[in-house]
């Protein structure tokens, strides 16, 4: 990203890049683009701050100001068979579409809610809001969601399980797991205790390798005698 704008490049078999018309024809999409091309369509006015890939899909995050007042947009394209783009249905996307679920949110005081970081694993996202909750979907076959469950997900959902008493700081996806770092507000930190470092003096060392050599030469002997 340079000044808000996104480019993007590689592999493009299932229009994870999108499928803008400046480098794509609607009748034959190119499969690879080998240079940086600019990713605009519904961009254009935007200022992207963040963007992740998965294996055949893409997620990003943009921003705007109408009226004085910031708002923050979430797009997708690409593969959607185990609803990875979080649109509320398992089509896949050619051109790049708005994420209801995550676009124009604000609190009870109008204040916008911020998408902190958002990643991808290979079929599963997770968007970190600033306020340290966050929300999953996506492919969920080997529980990479988190919900004892293993049907995938095509709307993003809160996790409850840091609601309360946690600050998420930050969450990682694997290709199908998933890990989060949190400051847990409701417990004390446990203090632990320092260990005592043992000193080996270098007299102590060299004797050690005397014994050692000692033993040795007396166990080959005594092979040797049998």
């Amino acid at each position: 990203m340079e000044n808000g704008k996104l480019y993007g490049w590689g592999y493009n078999n299932q229009q994870q890049l999108s499928h803008a018309q400046e480098y794509a024809d609607e009748s034959s999409p190119m499969h690879a683009i080998f240079a940086p091309q600019r990713i605009a369509g519904d961009l254009e006015s935007l200022f992207v701050v963040d963007a992740a890939a998965g294996e055949e899909m893409s997620i990003i995050v943009a921003q705007g100001k109408t009226a004085g007042v910031i708002f923050e947009q979430v797009y997708a394209c690409g593969n959607n068979l185990k609803g990875s783009l979080g649109i509320n249905r398992t089509s896949h996307l050619q051109d790049l579409t708005l994420v209801p679920d995550l676009s124009d949110l604000f609190d009870e005081t109008e204040q916008p809610l911020m998408i902190n970081h958002i990643t991808c694993g290979r079929r599963h996202c997770v968007a970190n809001y600033d306020f340290g909750a966050f929300m999953f979907w996506g492919d969920n076959q080997v529980g990479q969601l988190g919900n004892r469950k293993r049907s995938f997900v095509e709307s993003p959902y809160p996790s409850k399980k840091f609601e309360y008493r946690h600050n998420v700081e930050n969450v990682v996806l694997g290709i199908d797991s998933s890990g989060v770092i949190v400051e847990d507000t409701g417990k004390q930190k446990i203090k632990s205790k320092k260990k005592k470092k043992k000193i080996l003096k270098l007299d102590e060392v060299v004797q050690s390798d005397e014994e050692l050599q000692m033993k040795t030469k007396a166990m080959v002997q005594k092979q040797t005698e049998n």
